[in-house]
């Protein structure tokens, strides 16, 4: 035969886990699924490329952009202070993930000044409990006959009555918003 050649059957030998075997195949030298194989990867390769340069870029701008609700709420929660109560993180645009943990903050949050409104409470009820009967035991103390020992219980009640009025004052203080 002369060139061109027109083959009617490809035989090939083959080893495999389970020793040598033969193929038999069509006899065509280029099939029409090497046709295939053979323009996909031409197609692909440049997309492969494609997809390598736009990845590094597209992933940290998408990234970003899924982001900016914690980037928001990073800057509310860098602004929470202790003259500022009240405040809580705004729940706006936040990725579906983070919203139970910025639930948990303002829930902690509202802790917070609940147990401050508390505090500030038990010291305004303290100092006005106490500067009753500081008064009664100077009224009682200034009735007796002065002593040595009657004129340091005296210094020693004015300094309570000293310390119980500071408590109100301090409480006022705290009330009042400072210009």
């Amino acid at each position: 035969a002369k060139p061109p050649y027109s083959v009617s059957a490809v035989i090939r030998r083959a080893d495999g886990p389970e020793g040598g075997f033969t193929v038999l195949g069509r006899g065509r030298l280029y099939s029409l699924t090497f046709a295939i194989m053979l323009l996909s990867n031409l197609v692909m390769v440049p997309l492969l490329i494609l997809l390598g340069i736009i990845t590094p870029i597209a992933i940290p701008w998408i990234v970003r952009r899924g982001f900016t609700g914690v980037s928001k709420i990073a800057g509310e929660a860098g602004r929470i202070d202790v003259e500022r109560r009240g405040d809580r993180l705004s729940e706006d645009r936040i990725p579906s993930e983070i919203l139970p943990l910025v639930r948990a903050i303002n829930g902690a949050l509202q802790r917070l000044d609940q147990g401050y409104d508390d505090h500030q409470r038990f010291i305004a009820d303290a100092a006005h409990e106490l500067r009753t009967p500081i008064a009664i035991l100077q009224n009682r103390l200034e009735t007796m006959p002065p002593t040595e020992a009657t004129n340091r219980l005296l210094e020693d009640v004015a300094r309570l009555s000293t310390l119980a009025q500071q408590l109100l004052d301090l409480q006022r203080l705290n009330q009042e918003p400072v210009p």
